[in-house]
């Protein structure tokens, strides 16, 4: 099974920077207007609002692989409710306790309950959006598992019923062929003769391409 996206280096990498400017952005948006964002713009906390994003997307990680380690269990909607749950409840409150330090000690003052709101609902709505494509990558590949396991026992059965037949008809067929063949002998020894090359040409195909799922139809 391939490794699942959210344990992807690449993605994990791109994945704080894209979400912690669209972050930003939309905060800015709620708070101001289009035409204030050059006057409100700030490369500080941009930067704040990209922690922040990786620290929710790997605490998000880190919760699933926890999940992934621990539980068994194979009902995938009872997983559902438990990961979106505990990866919520600590990304969330991950990321109230780095807003919370971030004014407290970089800003120097106490944090807006509206601001403070704001970030949550945004990120929780970033925690429930990230366990949907987790959960829709990982039924994909349970689904992918099944098929391909579903097709090895059918490719199993076909090779098996080939098998047996094969067994079948090659003793009839070696049988019918010397029997016709010693009718042959005694009435034209050149057409005997070129029925042995062909029997035996059929046989060595045989045994030669024995391994090979296609052969040509010539």
């Amino acid at each position: 099974m391939n490794k699942l996206f959210v344990h992807n280096t690449f993605f994990r990498f791109i994945s704080g920077i894209i979400f912690g400017i669209l972050v930003y952005l939309l905060i800015l948006l709620i708070n101001n207007s289009v035409e204030g964002l050059g006057d409100t713009f700030s490369n500080q906390e941009l930067y704040v609002s990209i922690v922040l994003s990786y620290i929710a997307f790997e605490s998000m990680r880190v919760v699933v692989r926890i999940l992934d380690r621990t539980t068994e269990d194979d009902n995938l909607k009872r997983r559902m409710i438990i990961q979106i749950s505990t990866t919520l409840i600590v990304s969330l409150g991950l990321i109230s306790a780095a807003i919370a330090a971030y004014f407290h000690w970089i800003i120097g003052f106490s944090i807006v309950l509206r601001e403070l709101n704001l970030f949550l609902i945004t990120f929780g709505i970033t925690g429930v959006l990230y366990n949907i494509l987790y959960f829709s990558h990982l039924y994909l590949q349970r689904e992918n598992k099944f098929q391909l396991d579903y097709e090895a026992k059918l490719r199993e059965k076909v090779e098996a019923d080939f098998s047996s037949f094969k067994n079948e008809i090659n003793p009839d067929l070696l049988y019918e062929s010397l029997e016709n063949l010693i009718l042959t002998i005694h009435h034209n020894t050149d057409l005997a003769e070129e029925q042995i090359d062909y029997l035996a040409g059929i046989y060595r195909y045989s045994l030669v391409n024995r391994n090979k799922e296609l052969i040509s139809l010539e």
